[in-house]
Parts: structure tokens; C-alpha cells; sequence
């Protein structure tokens, strides 16, 4: 009954990954908020949830593993790679957000730098 359970819990959260990201590749403009003037799309909101998914992702893909007792498949390392593809997804979105914060700050500081240099 428990093994059920956690299997149902990490396909639907499995399935809510991929609409997830699905939303962030086709993401839209999706509504303005007129009195702050900041632009919320619907790629942006699923992106924030991928990365604030990311740790209970993974603790569910090793709950799937122990549940399942994938080490004693015929194929371990291959299981588990497919089991813990949603959870790269959502470490991935982590990355790739703070990749871009390091890259802005290093331009911002290369540009100032030309700037002071120029003056």
C-alpha cells in the first residue's frame, strides 16, 4: 500500500514537472499588473516553482528508489538515472538562474569598470 502511494505521489509530480516545464519553453505573456507595472508571464511562475521543487523532487525520486528496491533490478543505474531525471530538471532551473545572476554581475562589474576607465 505504501509502495502505491509513493509511486502515485511521484508520477503526478512527475507529470506536474513536465506540464511545468512545458510551460517555461511555451510560456506566454499572462497578465500586467497595472498598479506595480511588473510583468508576470506564465514561463516565469513556472520557472520560480521548478526551482522551489527542486529538493522535494529529489527526496522523492530516493523515497521511489528505497520503495521500489531498484538497486535489485536488472538494470540499477539505469533506473535510477530515469527516476532522478525530474529532479535534474528542476536542480538544472537552479543552475541556470544562477548562472545568469554570475553572468549579469560580471558584465555589470566589467561595464563599470570601462566606464570609470573611460572617464
Amino acid at each position: 500500500m505504501k509502495r502505491k502511494i509513493i509511486n502515485g505521489i511521484y508520477g503526478a509530480a512527475s507529470a506536474a514537472v513536465a506540464v511545468l516545464l512545458g510551460m517555461v519553453i511555451l510560456g506566454q505573456e499572462a497578465f500586467v499588473r497595472y498598479e506595480t507595472v511588473i510583468t508576470v508571464s506564465l514561463a516565469d511562475r513556472a520557472y520560480f516553482i521548478l526551482m522551489a521543487a527542486a529538493v522535494p523532487m529529489a527526496l522523492l525520486a530516493v523515497a521511489v528508489c528505497n520503495c521500489n528496491d531498484i538497486r535489485n533490478s536488472r538494470h540499477p543505474k539505469r533506473n535510477q538515472f530515469l527516476l532522478f531525471i525530474p529532479a535534474l530538471i528542476c536542480f538544472g532551473s537552479i543552475v541556470l538562474l544562477v548562472g545568469t545572476v554570475l553572468i549579469g554581475m560580471v558584465n555589470s562589474i566589467l561595464n563599470s569598470g570601462r566606464a570609470m576607465s573611460q572617464s
